[in-house]
């Protein structure tokens, strides 16, 4: 949790200093990196509500611009622009 605390406190400082600058910051590529999607292996013991859990994370990652299932993010008009 801490971790993900300091990585949205990094990414909405860098929102802050390009303030109106002419081009956007996009960072979705690196969070999505860094927040992976859960998966399980034969050798998990899971129950259902760590596996709800981890499947509501793995959802809530399309919301930031991630693709589902893969440690990247979604192609965007702007980066394919640049």
């Amino acid at each position: 949790m801490k971790r993900t605390a300091a990585l949205l406190f990094a990414l909405s400082s860098q929102a802050l200093l390009t303030g109106c600058g002419g081009k956007a910051v996009v960072t979705a590529d690196a969070l999505c990196k860094d927040w992976q999607h859960q998966t399980v292996s034969k050798n998990d013991n899971w129950t259902q509500g760590s596996a709800a859990i981890a499947d509501g994370n793995n959802h809530r990652r399309e919301n930031w611009g991630c693709n589902y299932g893969h440690n990247e993010a979604k192609p965007t008009k702007l980066s394919a622009a640049n």
